[in-house]
C-alpha cells in the first residue's frame, strides 16, 4: 500500500513524513520512501500465544516524500491515496480551500489522459474498444460536471492502470504550531485532522521508551502515525485477515467485501489457482477458548468455500492443490 503525501511548498511535508516514519532530513530534488509497520494487537497475541518462536510480520503502509504537486508523474498515480498537508503553523490553515485545489487538480488530469485515450479510439469500432468507449464517455461526463471518477463506482480491471487519481481517497492533515490539537473533523467527504508536526518529529527521533512520556508531556492523545493509519483504513475500506504456522505468523491487509479464494491469491498466486476450502476461525473466537485444541472441541473452526466473504479479524488456512 502506498500513500503519497502532497502539498503546497512550505506547507510541511516532510516534516509530517518525518513524524510518520522516523526517517530524519528533507527531501531534495527527488521523492523519499519511508516504510511504517501497523500495529496489531492481535498479530503480536497470536505470535506469542501460538508460534513465539515463528517469524512475525506486521502490515506496512509506504509513504512518499513528494516534491511538488504534479499528476502526471507516475510516481503519484500509482498511489492507493493521498495525504495532503496544509500549513497551519505559519498562517491560518484553510484545508477546505485546498482540498478544493488538490480535487480541481486530480480531475483536470484524468480528464486530459481520458480525452487523448478517446481521441485515439476515435476509429476504432471492435467490441472491446466499444466498451472502453462507452465507460471513458460516462467517466468523461463526470469529469466535466465537475464529479470524481470515483462517483463512477467499480472501475473495471482493464482500465484499472490509467490510475485515475481522482478516484482515489485523500486525507488531510494540517500541520499544527505547538500545543494546538484541534478535533478530526470531515470537508466535502475528506477527513481532516491537525498534528504538531515538528514536535512529532522530534518525539519519533527518540527511544521507545522515551515517546509515551513525551507524548503526554506534550498533550498529544494518539501519535501521528497511528491517527493516520486509523484513517487509512477506514478511508480504504480495509480489513485485516491473519495466517499462522510454525514458519510465519503474519496479518495481510484487504479490502472488505473480499472472497476466501481472491484473499488466497493475496497469499500466493499458486493458493488462488488451485483453491479447495478454507478453514476459519475468528481471533476472538480462537482467544475465547483458550486454545486450537479447545476451539475445535467447541466447533469454532468452520470450513468455508470460495465465495465466503472474509471477515475482520479471521484467521485462515487456505487447502489447496497445484
Amino acid at each position: 500500500m502506498l500513500i503519497a503525501i502532497v502539498g503546497k511548498p512550505g506547507s510541511g511535508k516532510s516534516t509530517v513524513f518525518s513524524a510518520i516514519t522516523g526517517i530524519s532530513g528533507l527531501h531534495r530534488a527527488s521523492e523519499r520512501h519511508g516504510t511504517v509497520l501497523v500495529p496489531d494487537e492481535r498479530l503480536d497475541y497470536l505470535h506469542k500465544t501460538y508460534h513465539p518462536d515463528a517469524k512475525k510480520t506486521y502490515v506496512h503502509i509506504e509513504f512518499l516524500d513528494t516534491v511538488k504537486i504534479d499528476f502526471s508523474r507516475e510516481e503519484l498515480r500509482v498511489a492507493d491515496g493521498y495525504l495532503l498537508v496544509v500549513d497551519g503553523f505559519s498562517r491560518v490553515p484553510d484545508p477546505e480551500g485546498e482540498i478544493r485545489e488538490l480535487k480541481e487538480e486530480m480531475m483536470l488530469k484524468d480528464l486530459e489522459i481520458i480525452e487523448k485515450r478517446l481521441a485515439k479510439l476515435d476509429r476504432a469500432f471492435d467490441q472491446e474498444s466499444v466498451r472502453e468507449k462507452k465507460i471513458l464517455t460516462a467517466l468523461k461526463e463526470l469529469l466535466d460536471n465537475g464529479k470524481p471518477v470515483r462517483e463512477y463506482g467499480e472501475i473495471p480491471d482493464f482500465l484499472r492502470g490509467f490510475n485515475f487519481s481522482s478516484g482515489k481517497p485523500v486525507i488531510c492533515v494540517v500541520n499544527s504550531k505547538e500545543g494546538i490539537e484541534e478535533e478530526e473533523k470531515v470537508i466535502e467527504g475528506v477527513p481532516v485532522l491537525s498534528l504538531q508536526g515538528e514536535i512529532e518529529k522530534e518525539i519519533s527521533e527518540l527511544s521507545l521508551e522515551e515517546r509515551d512520556e513525551f507524548y503526554k508531556s506534550m498533550g498529544i492523545s494518539e501519535p501521528a502515525a497511528k491517527r493516520i493509519i486509523r484513517i487509512i483504513y477506514k478511508k480504504l475500506g480495509l480489513i485485516t485477515f491473519y495466517t499462522m504456522n510454525r514458519k510465519e505468523v503474519r496479518a495481510w491487509s484487504v479490502e472488505d467485501g473480499i472472497n476466501a479464494k481472491t484473499a488466497a491469491g493475496v497469499i500466493h498466486s499458486d493458493m488462488e489457482r488451485g483453491f479447495i476450502r478454507a478453514e476459519v476461525i475468528s481471533f476472538d473466537d480462537l482467544k475465547s477458548a483458550g486454545s486450537e485444541k479447545k476451539a475445535r472441541e467447541l466447533g469454532l473452526y468452520r470450513v468455508e468455500g470460495k465465495d465466503y466473504p472474509v471477515r475482520d479479524g479471521d484467521i485462515l488456512f487456505i487447502r489447496f492443490s497445484v
